[in-house]
């Protein structure tokens, strides 16, 4: 299990910086961009983007954090005092009681303090020190007495813990890494709510997030991340592979992103890894993205960006250069160099600013001569609730675009639609059986369907819905067939979405559903 010790370091103890890097860690990213052009490449955009004066109040909070990651390299003091007025920015949020949820609660106000700490005099730490704890107390009373999304409760407890351990103050830490309460609106049943410990044993099964992959990918796992990082640091302890008491690791929910990939796609300007996805997807919808053709889906990495398809932002690259920098596996070494230039700054979602600069503060160097594509192979996610079959899992199998089915089970997933025994088939380095959910599942009072089980590739009787419902497998992987069959009864009660408008809205009493899939190199 994931213990946090209380006490071991006071404020006094804490050193500078500890929180997203450390001196060692700065050597290293000096070495590189000394040695490595791309280094060197991503070094001077990095100090362009904090040279650029900004007049857009956000823009300038990025200048300002950008310019702490240049101080700390550089030493340059105009850098720091560009970086203090991020801190700056918080001072009358932290100084006041919370009242409605904060996004920025200060756990990048914490990082950039951190990086230029060596350059602030003693009552700017003073100052900030009290401000920083005062800003997180405020957030842990109101996270406690509001009623949040468990991956909004987490999201807080990321932030507060940056600031505990920025300030050494072991209250702060505890709650953000160790919370049992799980808030003031968990009563019953087992704690979803809580800290990084609770957050990765009762919300990952099999290394997956139990919600779609917008609030996994692009909410959760980044803040992880952080959290890892200075508690590794702080503690001195590898929180990466650490396992949490059902067997979850940062390190594996990175393994279980690659055993989720479809087969590269081309959209024109280089090979993009889409991922299965699954429940109310549409999260990511036309509005935000602007993009209709695919506007449900998240990619490890997505060479054209925003152009051509995929995804403005929603892409993983830049989290594993991070996953890489403390594993040095090659696999995602080769998953990184997809982007060859290691450039995440406009493919990396609005969270963290310094993580679109990924690649030289934690990636380091990459020796392309060694690397080499992984097998693949295919996999049951029995606790996740979803089988991909691989019709070939050697290394080819990323740019063979061959034959790939992913098959959702009985569903253990919140935030989600009636999706279960739904199934989408990848072939010919497309998606040929899509499941889209474009209208996005807070609209259903105006659509009507999106998120119920006629809008899926389901099986559905009489027009009805399913339900969360026990369910069987049975399995066969080799390397001339994939079989996976799925069976319940799910339409036993009535589901939580009411009726489907379509069809006979009564519910069946005694069906028994099942459904299978096998996969040759040929066929599904």
């Amino acid at each position: 299990m994931f213990i946090v010790l209380s006490g071991l370091l006071s404020a006094a103890d804490v050193t500078h910086p500890n929180l997203y890097l450390d001196k060692k860690d700065l050597v290293r990213i000096r070495d590189n961009i000394k040695k490595y052009p791309w280094a060197k490449k991503i070094f001077d955009a990095l100090k362009k983007e904090a040279d650029t004066r900004q007049t857009d109040h956000r823009k300038n909070l990025r200048r300002c954090t950008l310019a702490a990651l240049v101080y700390a390299i550089t030493k340059d003091k105009k850098y720091a005092n560009i970086a203090r007025g991020r801190i700056t920015a918080m001072s009358n949020h932290w100084n006041s009681p919370q009242k409605h949820f904060q996004w920025d609660i200060g756990g990048e106000a914490a990082m950039v303090y951190d990086l230029i700490y060596d350059a602030l005099s003693e009552a700017d730490h003073k100052r900030f020190d009290s401000e920083i704890k005062k800003g997180a107390r405020h957030a842990i009373k109101y996270m406690e007495a509001a009623r949040q999304t468990v991956n909004m409760y987490f999201l807080a407890h990321t932030e507060v813990g940056l600031m505990g351990f920025v300030t050494g103050d072991e209250e702060l830490i505890e709650w953000a890494m160790n919370d049992k309460k799980g808030g003031s609106f968990e009563h019953v049943g087992h704690i979803q709510y809580g800290g990084y410990e609770q957050i990765m044993t009762n919300n990952y099964h099999d290394n997956v997030w139990h919600e779609p992959n917008g609030y996994g990918y692009y909410i959760v796992l980044p803040r992880l991340i952080a959290l890892s990082e200075a508690a590794s640091r702080y503690y001195k302890k590898d929180y990466w592979r650490k396992k949490s008491a059902n067997g979850q690791s940062l390190k594996g929910i990175f393994d279980a992103i690659l055993d989720r990939l479809y087969p590269a796609e081309n959209f024109g300007k280089g090979l993009s890894l889409r991922m299965n996805s699954f429940g109310d997807t549409g999260t990511q919808f036309n509005a935000k993205t602007s993009d209709w053709g695919h506007n449900e889906d998240f990619f490890a990495v997505n060479s054209p960006g925003s152009t051509a398809g995929g995804l403005k932002g929603f892409e993983l690259g830049h989290l594993f250069e991070y996953a890489y920098g403390r594993s040095k596996d090659p696999a995602y070494a080769w998953l990184i160099m997809q982007n060859p230039s290691r450039n995440w700054v406009n493919k990396h979602a609005a969270y963290f600013h310094l993580y679109g600069y990924s690649a030289l503060s934690h990636g380091g160097h990459i020796d392309v001569s060694n690397v080499k594509a992984p097998h693949a192979k295919s996999r049951l996610f029995q606790n996740a609730s979803f089988a991909i079959l691989r019709a070939d899992e050697s290394p080819s199998y990323w740019t063979g675009k061959g034959l790939t089915a992913n098959l959702m089970l009985g569903a253990f997933r919140s935030h989600r639609n009636c999706d279960e025994y739904s199934m989408a088939l990848h072939a010919k380095g497309r998606m040929i059986y899509p499941d889209i959910d474009v209208m996005q599942y807070e609209n259903d009072k105006k659509w009507g369907w999106t998120h119920r089980t006629i809008a899926h590739n389901s099986l559905t009787v009489d027009g009805a819905n399913m339900r969360r419902a026990k369910y069987n497998t049975r399995h066969l992987f080799n390397d001339a067939v994939k079989i996976v069959a799925v069976d319940g009864g799910p339409y036993q009660k009535k589901a939580e979405y009411r009726n489907a408008k379509i069809g006979d809205p009564s519910y069946p009493k005694n069906v028994h559903l099942g459904r299978g899939l096998f996969l040759t190199k040929e066929y599904l």
